[in-house]
Parts: structure tokens; sequence; C-alpha cells
């Protein structure tokens, strides 16, 4: 079960500096003619920013005045939406955060090079930070992130996968970059290296934990509370730990039914099928425990940052993801 949630007012204070449209606009280098419309479009979307929220509650942590935060909040929103922009080519998604794919609108060709574009940006904001460490930290996640792109891929349909292979690509893929936010926010604001070392732990364990309940939601919850098409995960082949979890735990018969639909060339009309047969084996309620207990590993990791009210706002953050990440027939079943 859940811990009861506290006040989270003084979390809710800790704004991102300026990540405004506009804001973001004069921050980065100016895309060209082309382009511009397509990088205004992404950037006025509904996200949450949690990123580089994370990034500000990491920095807030060690000083009250981080110099340059705002261009490194940028730089993990750009990178976040470029990475997102070629993500959505190579799934032929067509809906994100309530609206219209850019791939949808313009075409994969400008959705390709509009993710090209921000991660030019993501380099060119990383050197105006002046801090040495900061370049090798965003290749290094970039490189991160497309290594466990690959071996997604590289695993579509693949019902043997391991859980442990399995978390080490969402590690890669969606973890690495949680990990860098907590990680810069804490070298900006002159963190010792054991507490950097303690943020970047939290941040890699809060971003499995993202991911294992995204990887539910994509089976549980409608367009309207993701932003997203429901049964993408399916529709692609993505073999994830909901499914893992069942097939393994599935009799013969329901293997065969498991391994009959993700073989099939139109595995999203399975999809009430395939939920049900991943909640009867046990699927989502081992994948929400897992979640729940890399929280708490990434709450755990803050032992060596000062028991403060700062420690407090970014440890209710930890916990205020969760259960906003956590379809409610899930969260029923967990505490029945």
């Amino acid at each position: 079960m859940l811990p009861q949630e506290k006040s989270t007012e003084s979390t809710h204070m800790i704004a991102v500096p300026a990540l405004t449209t506009n804001e973001i606009l004069d921050r980065i280098h100016p895309p060209c003619h082309g382009l511009h419309p397509v990088i205004r479009f992404v950037f006025q979307s509904e996200g949450k920013r949690l990123r580089p929220h994370l990034l500000c509650l990491s920095a807030r942590l060690f000083c009250d005045a981080t110099p340059h935060l705002a261009e490194a909040a940028t730089l993990v929103e750009a990178l976040h939406n470029g990475t997102l922009l070629h993500d959505d080519v190579m799934d032929r998604a067509r809906v994100r955060r309530h609206r219209p794919t850019v791939n949808r609108l313009w075409g994969d060709g400008v959705a390709i090079l509009a993710g090209d574009f921000l991660l030019a940006a993501v380099m060119d904001l990383a050197l105006r930070t002046k801090h040495p460490s900061i370049p090798p930290l965003a290749v290094e996640t970039l490189i991160q992130l497309v290594e466990g792109q690959m071996m997604e891929l590289q695993n579509q349909g693949n019902l043997t996968l391991t859980e442990r292979t399995s978390l080490r690509i969402i590690e890669k893929k969606t973890a690495s970059l949680f990990a860098m936010a907590c990680k810069l926010g804490s070298v900006l604001a002159g963190a010792s290296p054991d507490q950097v070392l303690a943020l970047e732990s939290f941040g890699l364990q809060l971003g499995i934990a993202f991911q294992l309940l995204d990887d539910i939601q994509d089976y549980l919850s409608n367009q309207s509370h993701t932003g997203k098409e429901p049964g993408r995960d399916l529709a692609e082949g993505k073999v994830t730990l909901p499914v893992l979890v069942a097939f393994s735990q599935a009799g013969t018969k329901d293997k065969k039914r498991i391994r009959h639909i993700f073989s099939a060339p139109q595995r999203e009309k399975y999809l009430r099928e395939i939920t049900a047969l991943l909640e009867d084996h046990g699927g989502f309620s081992h994948t929400l425990r897992k979640a729940e207990e890399y929280v708490r590993k990434a709450v755990s990791a803050l032992h060596v940052v000062p028991a403060r009210e700062e420690r407090a706002d970014i440890e209710q953050a930890a916990w205020k993801m969760l259960r906003e990440n956590t379809p409610r027939r899930t969260m029923e079943a967990s505490n029945s």
C-alpha cells in the first residue's frame, strides 16, 4: 500500500525557471524558417516538464540560486523532446500529450529534422553552462538513450526476455534522462561527489519506476488521461514487464494465446483480450509493486542529503509521481 500523501504545497511552489514556450525559444539556437513553427508546436505541449522540475528540486537541495539553472532546465527539456520526436516516427505514433504528433502533422522527414535540431540545441546549451562536466554528461546520456532504444528494437516480440534485461532497457531508454536531470542539478549547485552520486541514483530509480507505470498505463489508462493512444506497446510488439510476468505465470493454453497475439499482424485489435490476460496472471500487480520498490530505493538514496524541508520536497515529488501515474484499477487491486 502506498504511504499516505503529505502536504505538497511547498513542492508546488518550486517552479521550473521560465520554461514557457517563448522563454525556451529565446534560450535555444534559433531554428531555421521551416522548422520554427514545428519547434514552437513541440514546446507548446501540455507536458508536465517533470525532468526539469526534478533538476530544479535537486539543485535546491544545495543552493538557493544555482548559476545556469535555466539553461540546464531547457537542455533537459530539449533532449527529452528531441528523442520523443524520433520515437514517434519509429513507433508511428499519432497522438502525444493530447495532440497530434509532429510526424502526423508535418511528416516523418520534418519530425526527424526537428529532433536533430533539438539534439544540436542540447549541445549548444551544454557548452553555454561553461561547466566542464556538462557536455560529456549530455553526450553520455544521449548514447544511453540510443542504446536503450536499440535494445528495445532488437527484442520486439521476444517473450523469453528476462526481467533483468527488461529493466536494463528501461534504465537506458528512460531512466538515464531522469538520472541526468538530477545529477545536472546537483553538479551545478556545487554538491559533493557523494551527494552527486546520490542524486544520480535517485533519478535513475525514479526513472525506472516512471517507465514501469507507463507500461501499465499503456494497457489500463485511456487517452484522456495519458495523452497517448492506448495499446501502442502492443501495436509495436514491445514486450514490457507486465507481459513478461503474465507470460511466465500463464498456463500452456494462455501462453499459446499470448504468443499468438504478439505474432499477429494487427496486434492492437486484441488489446482488450491481452489486457485481461495480463491482469489475470498478475502482470500489472507485479509491475506496480516493482514501481513502488524503485520509488522507495530512490527516496532511500537521499540519505546523504541533510534532512531539511528541501529534501522533504523532492521525496514528496517522488511519491506524487507514483500516485499520479498509477491507474486507479491497479491501485485498487494493490490495496485490496
